[in-house]
């Protein structure tokens, strides 16, 4: 896989995990303690996090770290939501 192939996986994925937990943008950036810019960036493949920015996004989506980078990434639900 390519670096820009990797990036549009982790992005999306982003996205994915993002939605499936009901949060904004917004909420994301903020239970991670980044700017919303950052967030967005991340999104929509400007910018790449680091490692240690990668795991507390992980983290905040409820996931680990390489299924963010995994094509065939499947976010759980949060609880209460189908």
């Amino acid at each position: 896989m390519t670096p820009e192939e990797l990036t549009a996986v982790l992005s999306e994925n982003m996205r994915k995990a993002r939605e499936k937990l009901g949060l904004t943008q917004k909420d994301a950036a903020t239970s991670v303690q980044m700017s919303l810019g950052s967030w967005n960036k991340y999104e929509k493949r400007v910018k790449s996090p680091n490692l240690w920015t990668l795991a507390a996004i992980a983290k905040a989506l409820r996931c680990r770290p390489h299924d963010l980078l995994n094509p065939k990434f499947r976010p759980a639900s949060a609880p209460g939501r189908a």
